[in-house]
């Protein structure tokens, strides 16, 4: 503190070892060059993600050819081609891809895959090397569409005359994405900082998560608090933030009365005013009942 100024240093980065560098080139040599192809038919190997792509009708019977045309409804979509194109490099029909994208892929299909393959990774001993799989974060991307999309808004500073959306998305410090949801660009993210985490139906044992300053709000840090969670927020120019009030008592910021005190996850005496007073239980009982992994809050 510099008078009434909360000052923080930036964290400047480390230098690599010459051995660190050197370790990094003799890897980078051994690694063979897979074909994406390759490498989703071998992890499908692995983790027979592909079972999780059921019809909508239940009952389907699945075909010897269904699962290629899987692998290739699969790389059109993450590779953003569209199932016109990879039909052309693929020597597969327009209309196999688009029944495969319109009867096999949907929310919950793509969730159960993607849990599948989380769990996978968080179970192999290399995974452990960068983290433990209780810390996450959250960050979002904006992407111009082009025709009829729900979710499009007019953003000019970031699409001009065109309209776009967010990708929202949930990593892992395992480096494992355990959830994707598409927002209105103009929606502040911290609206959705909470989703995925509440419906995070993988093994990873969630306990703290991080976002920009574009993820938090204080609401956002007393419901953290509510549902025992670590919410680690990285605000940009933290020093000229108002982070909550306490009234005239309280420390002042540039003349303002603030509370100068970063929160643990949240304002224990501020929650009640933040939840609307008596309504606190109330709120943390109803996310624990959708949220079963959810640790018991510890005062």
């Amino acid at each position: 503190m510099e008078g009434n100024d909360l000052m923080v240093s930036p964290l400047e980065a480390e230098q690599k070892p010459e051995r660190t560098v050197e370790l990094e080139r003799l890897i980078d040599e051994r690694l063979p060059f897979v074909e994406l192809s390759e490498l989703l038919i071998e992890v499908d190997g692995w983790t027979h993600f592909s079972d999780d792509f059921e019809h909508a009708g239940g009952t389907e019977p699945r075909s010897r050819e269904l699962r290629r045309h899987l692998y290739a409804a699969v790389l059109a979509q993450a590779c953003n081609l569209g199932p016109t194109r990879m039909a052309r490099i693929s020597d597969l029909t327009y209309q196999k891809l688009a029944r495969c994208t319109n009867w096999y892929f949907r929310d919950e299909t793509l969730k159960a895959a993607t849990t599948r393959l989380v769990n996978f990774q968080y179970h192999q001993p290399l995974s452990r090397s960068w983290g433990g799989g209780t810390l996450s974060l959250s960050d979002g991307q904006r992407f111009p569409v082009s025709g009829k999309v729900r979710m499009a808004t007019a953003l000019p500073r970031y699409f001009g005359y065109g309209k776009g959306v967010t990708f929202y998305t949930w990593t892992a410090d395992q480096f494992s994405q355990y959830g994707t949801k598409a927002i209105p660009a103009t929606v502040r993210n911290a609206t959705y900082v909470l989703d995925e985490i509440l419906d995070n139906e993988t093994e990873l044992p969630l306990l703290e998560h991080t976002t920009d300053t574009a993820g938090y709000t204080e609401i956002v840090f007393a419901l953290f608090d509510l549902l025992g969670l670590q919410f680690s927020p990285r605000i940009r120019d933290l020093g000229d933030q108002r982070l909550f009030r306490e009234g005239k008592s309280g420390v002042s910021w540039r003349g303002n009365p603030v509370s100068v005190s970063m929160p643990r996850c949240g304002i224990q005496e501020d929650e009640n005013r933040l939840i609307h007073g008596g309504h606190v239980h109330a709120c943390r009982g109803y996310f624990q009942s959708s949220s079963s992994f959810l640790p018991e809050k510890t005062n």
